[in-house]
């Protein structure tokens, strides 16, 4: 159905959170209007965003969903497009790389719900928006699809549109429409895949004879799956496939005719099921050995996305996951994953590795960014890593002196150097003087959020949290340095003075509520008493602020232990 408007709008406005689907007329969180170049990864984004609005004009508007139970119908169906249509043919390694590793993780904590959920009334319906929603739901299409087929799939919803455009549906309709065009009973994929909350665990074993796939669903029995498992052989430095066996699980125990003497067998190659996948046990050490040698992105995104759950899970250090990371860094081909990658070795070193071995991994990360810095596909994503591990003020000045002109890097090499607790308030001044940005205030708040003085944190805490003056859209970019790591002593009163905000935050309204909880759970400065209150006063908020402190209540839990 050809769209039926004369025009299709984009609007860009100040304080919206996101975007938004309104027929004809789509709505955009000023924050997307760059003032420099953005490096691929947002150009990835900005793609996935921009096609998912315009993929809800169908799904979503000309055919809605009943009720909120079946809202994953709207966001699911609407991101599912931009490999196809767009130059980012790396879409689905990025979606990999950053959104699917956010589902994994919230579908394995206290948060996990069904794809498709009862919902009573619309408090519920706003938590809802979430990685399981989306992501989630995305990748469980995408599974659907290698079940039945693209050609089947596709017939189905084309079916599926022209039979209830401009009316009402629900999951049944679409169920009927690609089992239909099909010819295959989906009931079970529905209750499994959709009624079902939790990640299936797939793990590679052995039988006498072979290969086999073990595989474990969060009750018990796992959900049908179509996948593939590559085998791998060194080939030089660098690993070759030399099978790929796609097989259907529809039981606890699958088996697979791999060859034997492979130096790495990848579960769930190609990426076309959700469930966390792990390499056997006699063969863990050499999976994360050999995963750089791998020799496609797609290859590399599925070590990583194992490595990172490993970590998630406990089964792995932050000093293997920071130390898988770099080396497949070192040989990445895909400019969409080197800033999500870049983003999840930060994250590793500083938040999950412990005080003792904190400096060491994030000068591993510094040096891998440094020397990212020299590709010039890269070179932006790697400085602004950089920005975030320089050990010390002599590389806080190579990095301005190669930052130039970029006024965004400026800012950020000063928020680095104000972390290390250097002085920063007249090179501040300076670049705030000529910073032609209405909000380059922000981006000085920024410099005075990471500085270790209780002065200016109680200055920065007054204008973030109190008078909120701070963009919503922005919210996030002073709260991370704000919780900044070897602060301890600084930060630990802001504990119960958030602790206090979350009671009352949803007075604001709940786009605030949410952006508030989540960016200003503290990170540093807490121990697990503080966790358990937070557990505790999540009983007794709104759904969606408990999703929020749930959520990283479990994240401090798993990094802390």
């Amino acid at each position: 159905m050809p769209f039926p408007q004369h025009k299709y709008d984009q609007v860009f406005t100040p304080e919206f959170p996101g975007a938004l689907e309104n027929f004809g007329c789509v709505t955009w969180m000023d924050w997307f209007l760059r003032r420099t170049t953005p490096t691929r990864a947002k150009w990835d984004i900005f793609s996935r965003y921009l096609l998912h609005e315009l993929a809800h004009m169908w799904v979503g508007n000309i055919v809605t969903m009943r009720w909120w139970d079946d809202l994953w119908l709207n966001e699911a169906f609407a991101s599912n497009w931009a490999v196809s249509v767009t130059p980012c043919t790396d879409a689905w390694t990025a979606h990999l790389a950053s959104e699917k590793l956010k589902a994994y993780f919230m579908d394995q904590g206290p948060m996990s719900h069904p794809i498709r959920q009862q919902v009573h009334d619309v408090a519920k319906a706003a938590a809802t928006f979430d990685a399981i929603t989306y992501p989630k739901g995305s990748s469980v299409l995408q599974q659907l699809m290698t079940y039945v087929g693209e050609a089947n799939f596709s017939a189905g919803l084309t079916n599926h549109f022209a039979t209830h455009a401009w009316s009402n549906t629900t999951l049944q309709d679409v169920i009927d429409a690609v089992a239909d065009a099909s010819g295959r009973d989906l009931d079970h994929c529905r209750a499994g895949w959709l009624e079902t909350a939790g990640t299936d665990r797939l793990t590679l074993g052995h039988d006498t004879d072979g290969f086999a796939l073990v595989s474990q669903g969060p009750g018990g029995r796992p959900r049908p799956h179509v996948l593939a498992v590559g085998a791998y052989e060194r080939s030089g430095n660098h690993l070759e496939r030399m099978a790929l066996v796609e097989v259907e699980v529809a039981g606890e125990r699958a088996r697979l005719d791999l060859p034997a003497g492979g130096d790495l067998y990848l579960v769930n190659d190609e990426d076309l099921t959700f469930a966390s996948t792990r390499p056997d046990a006699t063969t863990r050490d050499a999976f994360f050995r050999n995963a750089a040698r791998l020799p496609t992105a797609t290859a590399w995104g599925i070590a990583v996305t194992t490595a990172w759950d490993m970590l998630s899970n406990g089964e792995a250090t932050a000093a293997e996951a920071v130390q898988r990371l770099t080396v497949v860094l070192a040989v990445e081909t895909s400019a969409s994953v080197i800033e999500p990658y870049l983003n999840l070795a930060v994250e590793a070193a500083d938040l999950w590795s412990s005080e003792s071995e904190r400096d060491e991994l994030l000068r591993a990360v510094a040096a891998v960014c440094r020397g990212l810095s020299g590709v010039g596909a890269y070179r932006k994503a790697a400085l602004r890593g950089f920005a975030r591990t320089a050990a010390g003020v002599e590389e806080v000045a190579w990095l301005q002196a190669e930052a130039g002109e970029d006024i965004d890097l400026q800012w950020r090499a000063l928020v680095r150097k104000a972390q290390l607790g250097s002085p920063t308030a007249a090179e501040a001044q300076a670049l705030l003087d000529c910073d032609p940005d209405p909000d380059a205030w922000v981006s000085r708040l920024q410099v005075h959020a990471a500085t270790p003085d209780a002065a200016e944190k109680n200055a920065v805490w007054q204008t973030l949290a109190n008078d909120r003056a701070v963009l919503l859209a922005s919210v996030h970019s002073v709260a991370t340095p704000f919780w900044s790591a070897g602060q301890d002593d600084l930060l630990r009163p802001y504990a119960e003075v958030y602790l206090d905000l979350v009671q009352t935050i949803h007075r604001s309204g709940t786009v605030p509520a949410r952006t508030y909880t989540k960016w200003l759970f503290p990170v540093f400065g807490i121990d697990l008493t503080f966790v358990g209150r937070a557990e505790k006063l999540a009983a007794q908020v709104v759904p969606v602020l408990r999703t929020n402190l749930l959520d990283r209540a479990d994240r401090m839990l798993r990094s802390r232990g």
